[in-house]
């Protein structure tokens, strides 16, 4: 009756591909938080606690990151103009 039926756990792949995507995501998104933290010391970034610092940097980041990415297709960009 099961053959032919896969058994793979589709819950289990989305779990580690969810997981995964946390990973690389904070690759992306602390280091440049940090960074603004620490140049601004925004709210005290630099005397703050790490948990705090890694919230913190990872709000930067969302604010900052679209910005610096537009910035930069805007001016580099070899488009039709």
């Amino acid at each position: 009756m099961t053959e032919g039926v896969p058994t793979v756990s589709f819950t289990l792949q989305d779990l580690l591909g969810t997981l995964l995507g946390f990973a690389i995501g904070g690759l992306f998104f602390l280091p440049p938080g940090i960074a603004v933290g620490y140049l601004t010391n925004v709210l005290s970034f630099r005397r703050r606690p790490i948990l705090f610092q890694a919230l913190l940097a990872i709000a930067l980041s969302f604010a900052v990151d679209p910005v610096v990415t537009y910035l930069t297709w805007r001016f580099l960009s070899l488009g039709a103009d």
